[in-house]
C-alpha cells in the first residue's frame, strides 16, 4: 500500500509551487483526501481476504538521499494522522 508521501512525491510539482502549496494548506488537504481513499482500499483489502492475511505493509517515500522532503513536524502534522489511521485500521484485525 503506498503511503501518502509516495503518491505526493508522484503528483510531481515545481519546486516553487510545492513551498507555496504547503505553506497554504493544500498540500495537508491533498494528504487527506489521499489518506481516506487509502483507508478506503486498506478496509477493502482487509475485508476481501476475510481473515488470511498475516501482515500488511504501508510504506512511503518521505526522503531524498540525505534529508526529508518535510520537515518532521511538518510530517508528524500532515502525514501522521494518515500513517496512525491506516495503522489502526490493520491493528483493529488479526492482520498484525
Amino acid at each position: 500500500m503506498r503511503g501518502a508521501g509516495d503518491a505526493l512525491a508522484h503528483h510531481r510539482f515545481r519546486e516553487r509551487d510545492a513551498l507555496d502549496r504547503a505553506l497554504s494548506g493544500k498540500v495537508a488537504t491533498f494528504v487527506e483526501r489521499i489518506g481516506e481513499f487509502s483507508l478506503g482500499i486498506v478496509r477493502g483489502q482487509i475485508e476481501a481476504a476475510g481473515g488470511r492475511l498475516d501482515g500488511m505493509v504501508i510504506w512511503g517515500d518521505v526522503a531524498y538521499t540525505r534529508e526529508m522532503f518535510f520537515s518532521p513536524e511538518y510530517w508528524r502534522r500532515t502525514f501522521k494522522p494518515v500513517v496512525r489511521a491506516l495503522s489502526r485500521s490493520v491493528m483493529r484485525t488479526d492482520c498484525r
